[in-house]
């Protein structure tokens, strides 16, 4: 299946706000990739980064100290941002409040 928005967060502190968005595009007919709702918890790594390749937009929440752990190269939503990057997707992101 081909999803037109990958959704990007940090677990815990990003996950309300990426399920909000999820639903809000989903309502709207856009078809949104969630990896929990679309994979599950636990599947990651080939199947994450097929979709994010599928994707036409890449879409990062961004809570309070999303970024601080993006530092070591083994961080999931470092490597998400860096492969939207490198595939040149329209990358939008929303800002949750206080993140700095």
């Amino acid at each position: 299946m081909k999803y037109q928005v990958f959704i990007s967060y940090r677990r815990g502190s990003g996950e309300q706000l990426a399920r909000l968005v999820h639903m809000e595009l989903s309502n709207r007919g856009i078809k949104t990739f969630l990896d929990v709702a679309d994979l599950g918890a636990s599947q990651f790594g080939e199947q994450l980064q097929q979709c994010v390749n599928e994707a036409d937009h890449f879409v990062v929440i961004l809570t309070p100290g999303d970024l601080d752990r993006c530092a070591g190269e083994m961080d999931w939503i470092r490597q998400e941002i860096a492969l939207a990057l490198s595939r040149n997707k329209n990358i939008v992101p929303i800002l949750a409040p206080e993140f700095k």
